[in-house]
């Protein structure tokens, strides 16, 4: 189980993964609400909205202490964002379409605008992903990334694509504090306690719960 800090109550990331889970029986009590995507749109979610899944939605947001947000990757980077002040929690799965698009800004922009949140408060975490070293793209889409320089790695007329490094950028330009990010630099790739389409898991996904629990 992986707490952020200062929270209170602590919202908790689980992950199942191939060998691993993290959470405790609590989750099995709270209605789930699923969102899965390849966009740049933001769910507001309420108690209406649990035991449901949406479509349409590469985040959701929620001030509910109740309810558990939930989303799959298979080489793409969950992200979950805390307000201590608010009370309020992201839930975000960032592939490289999604930063294109601005899913970070945009999430954070929804909280801001529902909940008046202070992004210099805001807790991050960057869940496990693909690095970098395994992650090959096309010209077409590296070009997207072209303020990102750093991001970018040639090698072998190769063209390799770091999405932390885009997700951390992003997250740092909405004001959110550098101390208050916290990187899992876990290769879901080269792990084996996790799925990697890239790696040959073409249907199985790694699962990512989110929860504030209750006050």
């Amino acid at each position: 189980m992986i707490q952020f800090l200062n929270a209170k109550p602590p919202p908790t990331i689980y992950k199942q993964g191939q060998r691993r889970t993290y959470g405790n029986s609590r989750r099995g009590k709270q209605k789930k609400i699923f969102f899965q995507n390849r966009t740049d749109k933001v769910k507001v979610a309420t108690q209406k909205d649990a035991g449901k899944y949406f479509e349409g939605f590469d985040a959701i947001v929620t001030r509910e202490k109740d309810i558990c947000l939930g989303l799959t990757t298979a080489d793409c980077i969950p992200i979950a964002v805390f307000d201590p002040m608010t009370g309020s929690v992201g839930l975000i799965h960032a592939g490289w379409r999604g930063l294109a698009g601005g899913i970070i800004p945009k999430t954070i922009q929804k909280m801001e605008a529902r909940w008046k949140v202070n992004t210099s408060d805001l807790i991050v975490f960057v869940g496990p992903h693909i690095c970098p070293k395994h992650y090959e793209v096309r010209e077409d889409v590296s070009s997207k990334f072209k303020e990102y320089g750093k991001a970018i790695k040639r090698t072998g007329g190769k063209i390799f694509l770091d999405l932390g490094e885009i997700a951390v950028k992003q997250i740092t330009d909405t004001g959110a504090g550098e101390n208050n990010i916290k990187v899992d630099g876990t290769c879901n790739f080269e792990s084996m306690e996790y799925f990697s389409f890239r790696r040959g898991n073409k249907k199985e996904r790694n699962l990512y719960l989110l929860t504030l629990g209750k006050a």
